[in-house]
């Protein structure tokens, strides 16, 4: 079953926007953050692009999703890039491709810049690269097919407080 709600968590300049979307029509949406709400009407146009309709006002919108989670949008004109959320403990594939060989063993300690495992991406192969120090633990073997997001291994870091995490907008 679909939901009217999504929750979605923007980060911005490491500032994290915790909103929820309400589909209230086909062609309109409530966005609530921060104790506050919005209707939004949207025009969806034939470039591509949104136009939104708020408070009377009209903004022209374009969004894309990038490689490694990130969702770029360029709002009247300005750009704004939202990365997902920085969790070093999660090692992701950024690229579609194939997994060809794990450069260290399961249970092994690895530190930052550390490769972990090597991709093939239109027959050539790129190293992966630990983001902390810690022990990894993989979650697909050699020969695997990668989607761009695709969790590889997993990471318990030998420091988890030395990371720092996204601030939540209070304001």
């Amino acid at each position: 079953i679909l939901s009217p709600v999504a929750n979605i968590d923007l980060i911005f300049n490491n500032t994290k926007f915790i909103t929820k979307v309400i589909y209230t029509g086909p062609n309109s949406v409530v966005l609530e953050s921060n104790n506050s709400k919005q209707s939004i009407n949207i025009r969806t146009l034939a470039d591509g692009g949104f136009l939104l309709d708020i408070n009377g006002k009209n903004h022209l919108v374009y969004s894309t999703n990038e490689s490694g989670g990130s969702i770029r949008m360029i709002l009247d004109g300005h750009t704004c890039i939202f990365t997902p959320e920085y969790d070093p403990t999660k090692l992701r594939s950024s690229v579609a491709g194939k997994l060809a060989r794990l450069l260290v063993p399961d249970g092994s300690h690895v530190i930052t810049g550390d490769p972990f495992v090597e991709i093939e991406v239109m027959k050539m192969y790129m190293p992966l690269k630990a983001l902390e120090p810690g022990t990894v633990h993989f979650q697909m073997s050699e020969g695997a097919t990668l989607s761009p997001g695709d969790i590889i291994a997993t990471v318990l870091l030998d420091d988890p407080d030395k990371v720092v995490q996204a601030e939540i907008f209070t304001q």
